[in-house]
């Protein structure tokens, strides 16, 4: 039972995949499922704070997983960042305090300094330790 109320937000998430946008392949779901391990979805929220210890995994051209100690926060972008699964550089205003739901991301090809495409942070789904949630209940 435990283990099929933690799957739920991955199979929300799943969901929201393919009513949003391409579905994942398997290297971006095994990518996604290594984030998300042994967290739960706690709620979500439209800004993040930047800050230097704030780390970003790309799962794919729209999914974006920013990450601060043990705390996850998955975007859903608003539409698609062309590159950044080939490995373009996003680049998010750095002199504001958050990133926030409707901000651009720009992706530049690092080879080139060509910018390759654009999108808008949608909102974060946090998820957290799944015993750090059970121990705040």
């Amino acid at each position: 039972m435990r283990h099929s109320i933690m799957l739920l937000p991955l199979l929300l998430l799943a969901g929201q995949a393919s009513a949003q946008g391409p579905a994942l392949k398997p290297k971006q779901e095994a990518a996604l499922d290594k984030e998300l391990a042994g967290r739960v979805m706690t709620g979500t929220t439209p800004c993040i704070r930047q800050s230097p210890l704030l780390k970003l995994t790309v799962i794919s051209d729209d999914i974006l997983v920013y990450r601060v100690g043990g705390k996850r926060f998955v975007n859903r972008t608003i539409g698609s960042c062309n590159g950044l699964m080939k490995g373009g550089k996003p680049i998010i205003g750095i002199d504001k305090p958050r990133i926030c739901t409707g901000d651009m991301i720009v992706v530049e090809d690092l080879a080139s300094g060509i910018r390759t495409g654009t999108c808008q942070i949608g909102d974060f789904t946090i998820y957290d330790r799944a015993e750090k949630t059970r121990a705040e209940d």
